[in-house]
């Protein structure tokens, strides 16, 4: 009788890790679509001191702008601060940088140095989709599945009227 209570005790454990296990797994797969994006690295200049990135960014080069950008959000050769990248990326996205607009719609969507907000994501999101980003098509649809019919149509509102605002025939 004692070996069967070991026995039964033994099997107990063994369905119990397995469905630890399992439990690990499934809540892994639910939440790798709403985190996995990772920036693209930043890549180093070394012949671009950061004194010289900064005065290029703030003359209006939406590339370095994205650059000062991602250095903040990872923290790199600066302290990270996401509201500073925040404000470079803005910077860049409303210079048309595709990346930046991604990358401001990665932000809102997580709430990273602004308050998270679902239809500005999307909007960006949007922008960046229909410029050439195929990432920022995929994370628009995925966000889109947890937003209501009307915050969709606010954000395609949102981003219509950007596109009519910045097109080449208004500059």
């Amino acid at each position: 009788m004692f070996k069967l209570s070991v026995s039964c005790i033994l099997k107990k454990e063994f369905y119990m890790r397995y469905f630890l296990v399992f439990l690990l797994l499934v809540t892994a797969c639910r939440t790798v679509p709403r985190t996995r994006y990772v920036p693209v690295s930043v890549q180093r200049q070394t012949d671009v001191s950061m004194t010289e990135l900064i005065a290029k960014a703030k003359a209006g080069d939406a590339e370095m702008q994205f650059k000062l950008g991602m250095m903040y959000e990872v923290g790199d050769g600066v302290t990270q601060n996401y509201i500073e990248a925040v404000k470079w990326y803005l910077m860049a996205a409303e210079l048309a940088y595709v990346q930046a607009q991604l990358q401001l719609g990665l932000m809102y969507d997580l709430g990273r140095g602004i308050p998270q907000n679902y239809v500005l994501a999307h909007m960006w999101y949007n922008i960046a989709g229909i410029t050439s980003s195929a990432k920022a098509v995929r994370l628009r649809d995925m966000l889109a599945e947890h937003m209501s019919a009307e915050q969709i149509a606010e954000a395609q509102k949102l981003a219509k009227e950007w596109m009519a605002a910045h097109s080449p025939t208004q500059h």
